[in-house]
């Protein structure tokens, strides 16, 4: 749960990931294919560039603003290099009392190699904690003009 708005969440989380994640430095959007021309839609591409320069794309497959989104990690198309086929995520977001919204969060991924798949649920769970409890902190932080 974070003291925000449920809008506060829903940007921090989809556009500012570069803002509280430790290895990512900046994300885009390209929405040429969009169901919404030129705005954020289904089909709409975040483009999420690492510090070491790697790029992870991941399709938005469902838009509901500002109370939830799903992506398709396409790791076809990114040069990250993890022992993953796909990710897909989806988020809700919940208004828990009129100062507070309680994000939960749903992913599902395919490792590459099933020999690799308990280690990579592991890392990916552990990341996964890690990512969620920075943006609680940078969102909390945020809110009390920190």
């Amino acid at each position: 749960k974070v003291e925000a708005s449920q809008q506060r969440v829903f940007d921090a989380l989809l556009k500012q990931v570069d803002r509280y994640s430790d290895d990512a430095v900046n994300v885009s959007f390209d929405h040429s294919n969009s169901e919404q021309p030129g705005s954020l839609g289904v089909g709409t591409i975040r483009k999420t560039e690492m510090e070491n320069g790697d790029l992870l794309y991941q399709r938005i497959i469902h838009v509901n603003e500002p109370e939830s989104f799903s992506y398709f990690t396409d790791m076809t198309l990114s040069s990250v290099s993890v022992p993953l086929d796909y990710t897909v995520g989806y988020y809700l977001l919940t208004q828990a009392s009129t100062s507070t919204v309680q994000a939960t969060v749903s992913v599902a991924y395919q490792p590459s190699s099933r020999l690799t798949g308990f280690l990579v649920k592991r890392l990916f769970n552990r990341a996964v904690r890690q990512d969620f409890a920075k943006a609680e902190q940078f969102l909390n932080a945020e809110g009390k003009g920190t």
